[in-house]
């Protein structure tokens, strides 16, 4: 008869140790666990209370006319602003308060660094009032006066527009003229007829004057304008009247036809 094989008793004596260190290790591991999440904790407590939280660097890029010192000041972050408590959509929309900001873009970078990035608004004219000057932008607004001495040659002066709803109107219709075109005016005078309420005559840096309503200003000469001066003999200068098709008057005859008029 076949003897079973004897099984390896383990007493509990002999285990009673292996536990015991098994216990020790878990809580060991625990305690480590516990001290590392703590760690963590103090280590965030003090950077968000101190400087290491403070915005190190403030980058501002895409301003022309809007200083960066009043982009910084409107912004409302300095040295001392949290990292962590930068608000990118409030301060985005503390920017656009500004006239000349078309639009703003703020990101805020770890460990300290804010970058702000600008689009503004073009100068589209400057509106003409006694001896003053002020600066029209793309969106309609006026801004502060300047010096006549620094006004751009390439920037139109509007003249006798009344500001709001005609003030935005030919503002529009500037923007939509190509840029050889709208370098090459020099003012723009409104002039209203028993014909059209919104009668503009446009002098041009070339010698000639244009006759146009605000409504299809741009239309007209980006169209006619270009096409009509090709074709006049050298120093050949006149009235362009775009309000009914397209009429070009040589100053001599429209200063003979004035002339006969008044007799």
């Amino acid at each position: 008869m076949k003897h079973m094989p004897e099984k390896k008793v383990i007493q509990l004596e002999d285990r009673i140790p292996k536990l015991k260190a098994q216990r020790k290790q878990k809580a060991n591991r625990r305690m480590i666990f516990y001290l590392t999440i703590l760690f963590i904790l103090i280590l965030a407590v003090v950077y968000f209370e101190s400087p290491l939280s403070n915005v190190h660097t403030l980058s501002i890029k895409g301003n022309d006319y809007v200083s960066k010192q009043q982009i910084a000041r409107q912004s409302g972050v300095t040295k001392h602003s949290k990292i962590w408590d930068i608000d990118e959509q409030k301060i985005e929309r503390s920017l656009k308060k500004l006239p000349m900001i078309k639009h703003a873009d703020v990101q805020s970078h770890f460990p300290g660094t804010v970058t702000i990035a600008i689009t503004e608004y073009t100068k589209v004219a400057y509106l003409q009032k006694d001896d003053r000057y002020y600066p029209v932008l793309s969106s309609g607004k006026i801004m502060n006066d300047v010096s006549g001495k620094a006004l751009p040659s390439s920037a139109p002066i509007i003249k006798g527009v009344e500001q709001g709803k005609p003030l935005k109107a030919v503002t529009k219709q500037i923007m939509a003229l190509n840029p050889a075109i709208k370098h090459g005016i020099s003012e723009i005078v409104s002039a209203p007829s028993k014909y059209y309420d919104d009668e503009l005559h446009l002098y041009m840096n070339d010698g000639n004057e244009v006759i146009v309503t605000t409504s299809r200003l741009a239309s007209k000469l980006n169209h006619f304008y270009p096409s009509v001066t090709s074709t006049l003999k050298d120093n050949e200068r006149g009235i362009l009247d775009l309000t009914v098709g397209q009429v070009f008057t040589p100053y001599e005859k429209s200063k003979k036809s004035s002339d006969k008029s008044s007799e």
